[in-house]
């Protein structure tokens, strides 16, 4: 019966195109995050109707299984590592819930939304549903979390967020209106009140380098790779920035491609130093020139030619 088309594996590829893989088993990966510290890979698996999320520890090599029914998606960390918040369920409106790796406090509600975004502070982070941008701010953060507040920082069409490393910048995805799918922006934060795009042939899912100097995203799209593979995010792109005086960025160039899945949600990371970048490869699905198409008119008039019967 073959495998599931999305079958992956996971592969650290580093900026002189050394790949080296982790050793997990091929399963129908999702989102993923590594932790803070890069000891800790925070991932998704499908099967069936459940989605669960696991722990991969790089230190011990061991996978712990973190929730065990459901469909729970889109892990982010908490900044001291010790924390995941993710969502559970599967419509336009999911919980939002927290749980320790040490499983040290039960599994907790936090709020409702679509999709976590990022922590952008020891007490707050971020949910984003296309419609609205939020921050949730928490309070209690020795122990099981609480919501302290909800607010709408910013509505229309954020996805991606990501916070530069000093805080003072936001890079996020949205709908590009005149030219449709999606693009990358960046906005001065907590302000949100301008942008700047960056990108030049739409984009989404964008990560900082942790020295600040550099914003990575990958090409719009989603699923396998294909042909037309800036279609399907197997491309990523490095824009150089600044913002001594004022927010200043490079044009994009191609850091790397290859046949590199592209769940909903982050479905590729980067290590701490900048150097390493964390993808799920699909080899079997990577792109393969159309073979010549032959067309043979009257085929069984010729073949009875070739084959005469009694």
């Amino acid at each position: 019966p073959g495998e599931h088309q999305s079958m992956s594996t996971f592969a650290w590829l580093d900026r002189k195109g050394n790949k080296e893989y982790l050793g997990l088993p091929r399963r129908e990966y999702g989102t993923f995050r590594l932790s803070p510290d890069d000891r800790y890979l925070a991932f998704t698996v499908t099967d069936g109707p459940q989605q669960r999320i696991f722990v991969h520890d790089f230190d011990t090599g061991v996978d712990a299984q973190l929730t065990s029914d459901g469909f729970k998606n889109c892990p982010i960390w908490s900044p001291d590592g010790k924390v995941l918040v993710y969502t559970g369920g599967t419509g336009t409106v999911r919980d939002i819930l927290a749980q320790p790796i040490d499983m040290s406090w039960e599994p907790i509600k936090l709020t409702e939304g679509f999709f976590t975004g990022i922590f952008l502070a020891n007490d707050h982070f971020l949910i984003w549903d296309f419609d609205d941008l939020t921050a949730v701010r928490l309070e209690n953060m020795e122990g099981p979390y609480k919501v302290n507040q909800t607010e709408t920082l910013k509505e229309g069409n954020f996805a991606g967020p990501a916070l530069s490393p000093d805080g003072n910048w936001l890079a996020f995805s949205r709908v590009e209106t005149e030219k449709g799918g999606w693009g990358i922006y960046v906005s001065p934060y907590p302000e949100l009140d301008s942008h700047t795009q960056i990108s030049k042939s739409g984009g989404e899912d964008p990560l900082w380098n942790p020295n600040g100097k550099e914003i990575i995203y990958r090409s719009m799209g989603g699923g396998l790779p294909s042909q037309n593979s800036d279609s399907w995010g197997t491309k990523f792109y490095s824009v150089e920035v600044s913002y001594k005086s004022g927010f200043k960025a490079s044009t994009p160039k191609v850091l790397f491609e290859g046949p590199y899945i592209n769940a909903p949600g982050y479905s590729w990371d980067i290590s701490s130093d900048g150097e390493r970048f964390l993808l799920l490869e699909n080899k079997k699905h990577q792109a393969e020139p159309v073979a010549e198409l032959v067309v043979i008119s009257n085929f069984f008039d010729l073949l009875r030619e070739k084959v005469p019967t009694e």
